[in-house]
């Protein structure tokens, strides 16, 4: 009857008009959206720099947020492992060279030197080895495994006097890995001689 196709247009009137007012928040989050897509698609495509950069305070954002958070680690990971692979390439060729050349001298006039010279390579490559290795679990370690009260001066004065190096400074004591923080004293020593200019010295 009247009545009821009078009711009839009245809901259709209101679902119209719920429509109309609904219709630029529904535009406006599908826009954000399809940034969010867009970005993730970007970045999955190998643009490992992309950020989907999305700003407010609603759900779409914090997942943006979320996902740039994530792909600054994976891409600082990415860049940490090239560069040590970088490293690692050119540090081997120097030992490589030795012991390619001490294995020729020992098959020509094998002696005491000679050998002792290509199992110091062999020790150096080994280390360079256990480097990467190491980089490689420490990427993924979500805590060190060993952990106790370091001396920061008593190991620094020792790996100095392994290298020749004058250390000085006050005594500091960490909670830390004493093998782990040894290698990165050691490489910090070994690094200042190798690259820097004389006097090379340590403080604490």
């Amino acid at each position: 009857g009247p009545g009821g196709r009078g009711t009839l247009a009245w809901l259709v009137f209101i679902a119209a008009a719920i429509g109309f007012a609904a219709y630029p928040v529904v535009r406006h989050l599908t826009r954000r959206l399809e940034k969010l897509r867009h970005g993730v698609e970007r970045w999955g495509s190998g643009a490992l720099s992309t950020r989907v950069g999305l700003t407010g305070t609603d759900e779409v954002a914090a997942v943006a947020a979320t996902l740039d958070k994530a792909a600054d680690r994976i891409e600082r990971m990415i860049e940490a492992h090239r560069a040590l692979l970088a490293n690692a390439s050119h540090e081997l060729r120097s030992p490589l060279a030795r012991l390619r050349m001490a294995i020729d001298l020992f098959e020509h006039a094998p002696d005491d030197k000679t050998k002792h010279e290509i199992v110091q390579n062999l020790g150096e490559l080994d280390a360079l080895v256990e480097e990467i290795l190491l980089a490689s679990r420490l990427d993924h370690a979500e805590r060190l495994e060993h952990v106790e009260p370091v001396d920061l001066l008593a190991l620094a004065a020792e790996e100095g006097a392994r290298n020749g190096i004058r250390v000085g400074g006050t005594a500091v004591i960490v909670d830390g890995d004493p093998k782990l923080l040894t290698r990165l004293m050691r490489n910090l020593m070994q690094n200042a001689l190798r690259h820097g200019a004389p006097p090379v010295v340590t403080e604490v």
